[in-house]
């Protein structure tokens, strides 16, 4: 008898074993067969399975910033203003997916080292503007335990934040008497930073040595780039 589930399936003569072994061989080796196949697609199978788990969490984030972001310019139309409460909001949901540590991988292609790991503990976002022949970038949203000026004219020299906008590209930035990492870039008119810890105390020698790293290590695969240019586009979409 064949047993499954607590219930026989099917039921043997034992005066016949030889033949009854040759029957149970053939319908082992019939299953094995029609299974055989996926373990060629395991990998695609768990490929197909993160992926299903990525797309998700991707749905999850963009209808959260899409109300954030609908509810700031539902705001704006009405009051012609910027509410920080509500960019604070969005920035809090908007750096939810780089809050898990990365490490800053060395020789990744031939012999990976792993040298510190950060984490994203905050962000600060600025916003250009104009008045009285005055040019300055305004705080108008924080995330997190962080300490942020609340103006910077656009004259100012050595603040990364004014860098990046004059600029017009991404600044990875390092304060060494905080121990912080700063990613700033700017959107438009705008310009977000994201302030990022450090696991192990660097000098600011170890930042530039290893710079390249530490932006690999923020954006560390193709599914988070997605996330991070779902982020930027909501920052920089027209109010």
């Amino acid at each position: 008898m064949v047993y499954s589930n607590r219930e026989w399936l099917y039921e043997f003569d034992f005066s016949d074993t030889p033949g009854n072994a040759k029957i149970i061989s053939q319908m082992l080796s019939t299953s094995f067969r029609s299974v055989v196949n996926l373990i060629a697609e395991k990998d695609r199978i768990i490929q197909l399975k993160k992926q299903a788990s990525y797309l998700l969490s991707y749905a999850d984030y963009t209808l959260e910033l899409l109300h954030e972001k609908n509810f700031i310019m539902d705001s704006h139309a009405h009051t012609h203003e910027y509410n920080v409460n509500s960019w604070s909001n969005f920035l809090e949901k908007g750096i939810k997916f780089l809050k898990q540590p990365r490490d800053i991988i060395q020789a990744t292609d031939f012999n990976p080292t792993i040298v510190n790991t950060i984490k994203c503990f905050g962000a600060s976002l600025y916003l250009y503007k104009e008045h009285n022949e005055e040019k300055f970038l305004h705080l108008i949203g924080t995330a997190g335990e962080i300490s942020a000026d609340e103006y910077f004219s656009v004259d100012e020299e050595d603040i990364f934040v004014v860098e990046a906008f004059t600029k017009g590209e991404r600044i990875i930035a390092f304060r060494e008497e905080k121990q912080t990492i700063y990613l700033t870039e700017p959107v438009g008119n705008f310009v977000f930073c994201l302030h990022f810890s450090l696991d192990i105390s660097w000098r600011s020698e170890n930042v530039i040595a290893y710079v390249e790293e530490i932006e690999s290590a923020i954006i560390n695969t193709k599914e988070e780039e997605y996330f991070f240019k779902f982020f930027k586009s909501m920052i920089g979409g027209i109010l």
